[in-house]
């Protein structure tokens, strides 16, 4: 199921170089040079959910080069946006938000390592990604 709720994350019908099939077409697999497959949301629409809708705020882009030799190259062109830049856009101060938290957490009796690693976490992910990333 996909995140939005716009649809049910369900792809059933293809456009082909033949008109719409019921199954995506694939090249050839080769063992020896397998294909590189690339699955790309793009288009207005996606644009748009990567705004303001749902406070996910704007995506990452990356330019993907490809090389004559076959190398690709992977670059990162705009960053997107952390929760702390959503908080902000709805009037909510991250920095206050940290220190809220942090008084809470020094309130609650748990030895210092495991408070000091709530803090950590909390503040990783104020100030990270909207959306799912590696650890």
């Amino acid at each position: 199921r996909d995140i939005t709720g716009d649809s049910e994350g369900a792809i059933d019908h293809y456009v082909d170089g033949d008109g719409i099939a019921t199954t995506m077409p694939m090249p050839e697999y080769d063992p020896e040079n397998p294909p590189m497959l690339g699955f790309f949301m793009v288009g207005a629409y996606q644009e748009i959910l990567g705004n303001m809708h749902n406070l996910f705020g704007d995506t990452e882009a990356v330019d993907v080069f490809v090389f004559p030799d076959g190398s690709v190259e992977v670059e990162l062109s705009d960053e997107g946006d952390t929760v702390a830049d959503m908080l902000e856009y709805v009037q909510l101060d991250p920095k206050k938000l940290l220190t809220q938290f942090r008084d809470q957490v020094k309130n609650t009796g748990l030895d210092d390592a495991l408070q000091q690693q709530f803090l950590e976490e909390f503040e990783a992910g104020l100030y990270g990604y909207t959306y799912l990333e590696d650890e």
